[in-house]
């Protein structure tokens, strides 16, 4: 992750878990971006152009990501995201599971 402060100047976050492991962003947007390759490829191959719009939606996954500061913390947190959605998309199943088990920690 990269946070831009001008056009030269950036630095790149770490995400850690709260036992310190290091959560593997690079990792999910490749596999997402091997995905779009394989969609734009089913696209040529059968000419539907549903295809071609999901590799679209994929390839912009996880490109913006604003932080903000947690006041109380001091830490940065995830504050505003464009995700893609596709159901198949590991970025956004990761997010999607992140998701439930926070919510099933408090509804039990």
């Amino acid at each position: 992750m990269l946070i831009y402060s001008s056009e030269n100047d950036y630095s790149i976050l770490e995400d850690k878990t709260a036992t310190g492991k290091k959560r593997d962003w690079k990792g999910k947007k490749r596999r997402t971006n091997l995905m779009a390759e394989h969609y734009e490829a089913l696209e040529s191959k059968i000419g539907a152009p549903y295809y071609g719009k999901k590799a679209e939606k994929l390839i912009g996954c996880a490109e913006y990501l604003s932080f903000k500061r947690d006041p109380e913390t001091g830490k940065l947190k995830l504050y505003q995201a464009h995700f893609c959605k596709v159901r198949l998309c590991p970025m956004c199943a990761w997010r999607r599971s992140l998701k439930i088990a926070y919510h099933k920690k408090f509804m039990v």
